[in-house]
């Protein structure tokens, strides 16, 4: 069961990197943008361009609920869920059942 959770940590991680990736060659290829017939904005105002802040704004708000205790204290690599900003084990001694939802009876 905990490799289950690694590799949907994994998982999760390499999307991030993927959709990283992707907006370094998007950038790249915006700024390369010489070429005639190029669908490339020929108004792009570099670090100043009110996209690209609100694109980064937009980033800001989502990273800031992934990175949440709320959010990465359920969804950890122990078959257990955490609390608190110590990460501390949950009181209630919830663990994770064979099917990764909880014990059920």
């Amino acid at each position: 069961m905990l490799a289950n959770h690694r590799w949907l940590s994994l998982t999760f991680v390499l999307i991030l990197l993927s959709f990283a990736i992707c907006l370094s060659l998007s950038a790249r290829a915006h700024n390369a943008g010489g070429e005639s017939g190029s669908m490339v904005d020929r108004d792009h105002k570099g670090p100043n361009d009110p996209n690209l802040a609100d694109g980064l704004a937009a980033w800001e708000r989502l990273y800031s609920v992934l990175t949440s205790p709320r959010c990465i204290n359920c969804h950890t690599a122990t078959n257990y869920p955490q609390q608190g900003d110590d990460r501390h084990r949950h009181f209630a001694n919830v663990v994770r059942g064979p099917d990764g939802f909880g014990v059920r009876r």
